[in-house]
């Protein structure tokens, strides 16, 4: 099978080459994604 070439590394790896990996990972955990959060914004 060939390899896709329009396939890069994975959304972690290229967070952490940016060097933002923990905090977009401290903002996913404290803001969870929720139908009844959106309700009451």
């Amino acid at each position: 099978m060939k390899r896709n070439p329009h396939i890069g590394s994975d959304f972690d790896e290229f967070l952490r080459e940016e060097g933002i990996l923990d905090a977009v990972q401290a903002v996913a955990v404290s803001a969870p994604c929720s139908p009844i959060s959106w309700s009451r914004a």
